[in-house]
């Protein structure tokens, strides 16, 4: 190294080691005439300027572009075995006999007070009905009380109505685990970008009087909300989607049943009610997943743009009010809509029974 007057201090620029260095011997030549000497420079590593490459933009970019690319590989994982459970429900698929369903609409008559609907007399899996009635947890001989329907029905409701519980139980309805659980993360993706235009803009906006904190839950707690109810209204379609390996004949064989008299089973076991009432065609999901699959896709874009555009603090408060949403989405509110709704259907099925009985009462009473 050799004496840099400019600079007022020891410099290598211009100094190599020669090749004519051995062992012993150290060469070292200079592309100029100057003061040099052997010996060891000293850097000062705080007084070094070390250019940024990742900018505050970029922060932002690498957190959504991470975002997207792990709820991909999530719903990859998700299908998968979704796939491997609908098909294992395939293969076991067996319609009942007479005998059973007659069995099962006496028993439900005898907890509940009032007729199983004649859904069951199309499905090809009886034990989910009989779980979701609670016909095995309680001796013949029992007529249930109210809370006691209230636990059934709500079991029964977090079991088979949430999204991701969903996956480890037959559905008692037509829908596969697959429909629903591609409706759920899709509404992820979607929960991803609405829950960055609350931080677009917080200067102007109604957050700017709040703590990061708050900002965080607010905009998650919100954006659950606002991505649940149009993803609720797509789950139930695809909760109603006719499919053969779960409907034995949808189109009559049901009331056929139920018109033959003294043959297996008897009407006054089963409601009058049957899903061609409720199944909409197999074209209907078609386009639900496709609808599904463009929701994601631009949700996926316009992410990895908010991306780009946020600073490093604002792309990290959204990512985190992001994660907030999906666990208020996950555990707050399905857990909350699968358990109200089987309640609620327990709540009017009780005032069904009491009208009914009421009105039984009225016309014996007439009669007389």
């Amino acid at each position: 190294m050799f004496f840099n007057e400019t600079l007022g201090a020891w410099d290598t620029a211009g100094c190599t080691k020669s090749e004519a260095t051995t062992g012993d011997t150290l060469v070292c030549v200079c592309s100029h005439a100057t003061t040099f000497t052997i010996g060891t420079l000293t850097l000062d590593i705080n007084a070094l300027v070390i250019p940024t490459v990742i900018n505050a933009k970029s922060v932002g970019l690498v957190a959504s572009t991470v975002a997207v690319a792990g709820l991909i590989l999530l719903y990859i994982v998700f299908a998968v075995f979704a796939i491997y459970k609908d098909r294992e429900s395939a293969k076991t698929a067996e319609a009942p006999s007479d005998a059973e369903l007659a069995a099962f609409g006496e028993r439900v008559l005898e907890l509940w007070g009032r007729r199983a609907p004649n859904f069951v007399l199309s499905t090809m899996h009886l034990g989910a009905w009989k779980d979701a009635y609670g016909v095995d947890m309680y001796p013949k001989g029992t007529r249930l009380s109210f809370f006691q329907r209230m636990y059934v029905a709500g079991r029964a409701g977090f079991k088979y109505n949430h999204a991701y519980f969903l996956l480890f139980f037959q559905p008692m309805t037509p829908g596969t685990r697959l429909a629903r659980i591609s409706t759920t993360v899709a509404s992820v993706f979607v929960t991803l970008v609405v829950s960055a235009t609350f931080f677009q803009d917080t200067a102007s906006s109604r957050m700017v009087t709040m703590s990061e904190i708050e900002q965080k839950v607010f905009a998650g707690m919100v954006s659950s909300i606002v991505v649940f109810v149009p993803f609720s209204l797509l789950g139930f379609l695809m909760r109603r989607v006719k499919h053969d390996h779960q409907v034995r004949d949808p189109q009559g064989d049901a009331f056929e049943l139920l018109e033959k008299e003294g043959k297996g089973i008897h009407s006054e076991l089963f409601e009058p009610r049957h899903w061609s009432d409720v199944l909409v065609p197999k074209w209907v999901e078609i386009v639900l997943y496709i609808l599904l699959l463009v929701g994601a896709l631009v949700s996926s874009i316009m992410a990895i743009f908010y991306g780009v555009q946020f600073e490093d603090t604002e792309a990290a408060n959204w990512i985190e009010s992001f994660f907030i949403s999906w666990a208020a989405s996950a555990i707050f509110l399905q857990s909350v809509q699968a358990i109200i709704g089987s309640v609620f259907t327990t709540v009017i099925g009780a005032i069904s029974t009491l009208a009914a009985g009421l009105a039984l009462l009225i016309t014996n009473s007439a009669i007389n």
